[in-house]
């Protein structure tokens, strides 16, 4: 029988283990991409067959979590293909939890990681995380994550004897919540010249190249008068890359309008 999922609440603050408490995060990456459809959803046969749980170390160890560092997607692309080889590396990766399974013990989830804070719950690779009630007390699904975690290897999880999914051990989490995109954007000043031109500028902070859609809306200084809404668009963007678009008006746009970002949104660049 499928397990029945469960919700908790997160409390708003960083949580960090001691060693004696370390918890195994059964990170199933197989299938690095960015929410794409290949990606098998798990099914009843795979919640039923739960992966059998890590020995919890018992030898206390101080932890300098200074030594974790963030990385980039190709560094996680090569823990995937070759978890055993990057073991014992240090990282700081972010999840997004989809599912919760309880006959897997407390704790235990389906999640989205990624190697930056997402924008959208469907950004990430999917992945079972594993961890101890009091590393994340009150967790429920939608909350994002922000974990220390150590490469301990290869697992062999429930999706598929053959995957190639790293193991993971945390040592702290933290929510954090999903980026606001907004922060992506940057609003040029306006020029006028057979209507009105307003230079559009966007800095992609995902960790795959994405495809961004920004859509402007020009009003009143008091906001009183709507003068309509127009979209930039920014493609191919590298993570870290910044691009220019603009929008233009057609319509009667009087001196003093205030334009604002209405809406951002992003998905991941199709393969060329």
């Amino acid at each position: 029988m499928a397990d029945r999922p469960h919700h908790a609440r997160l409390p708003r603050r960083a949580v960090t283990a001691p060693a004696a408490a370390v918890v195994t995060l059964a990170l199933a990456l197989a299938g690095c991409g960015g929410g794409d459809a290949e990606e098998p959803q798990p099914d009843a046969a795979a919640r039923s067959e739960a992966p059998s749980p890590t020995p919890t170390p018992t030898e206390t160890q101080p932890v300098d979590l200074a030594a974790f560092a963030a990385i980039d997607r190709p560094t996680l692309d090569a823990v995937v293909a070759d978890p055993e080889a990057a073991a014992g590396q240090q990282m700081i990766l972010f999840a997004v939890v989809e599912q919760f399974y309880s006959a897997t013990g407390p704790g235990t989830f389906q999640a989205r990681v990624t190697t930056v804070q997402p924008a959208d719950p469907a950004e990430g690779t999917r992945a079972v995380v594993r961890m101890a009630p009091d590393l994340l007390t009150d967790v429920e699904i939608g909350d994002v994550v922000k974990l220390h975690a150590e490469v301990s290897g290869a697992f062999g999880g429930a999706t598929s004897a053959t995957s190639r999914t790293p193991e993971l051990t945390a040592y702290a989490a933290e929510e954090v919540g999903l980026r606001d995109l907004a922060a992506d954007v940057v609003l040029g000043a306006p020029a006028s010249a057979g209507g009105t031109t307003v230079p559009v500028t966007v800095t992609n902070s995902g960790d795959l190249t994405m495809d961004y859609r920004v859509e402007v809306t020009a009003t009143s200084g008091d906001g009183a008068q709507n003068y309509g809404t127009m979209t930039a668009r920014v493609p191919f963007l590298a993570p870290g890359q910044a691009g220019v678009a603009s929008v233009r008006f057609t319509g009667a746009v009087p001196a003093g309008a205030t334009f604002t970002v209405a809406s951002v949104g992003r998905s991941p660049s199709p393969t060329q």
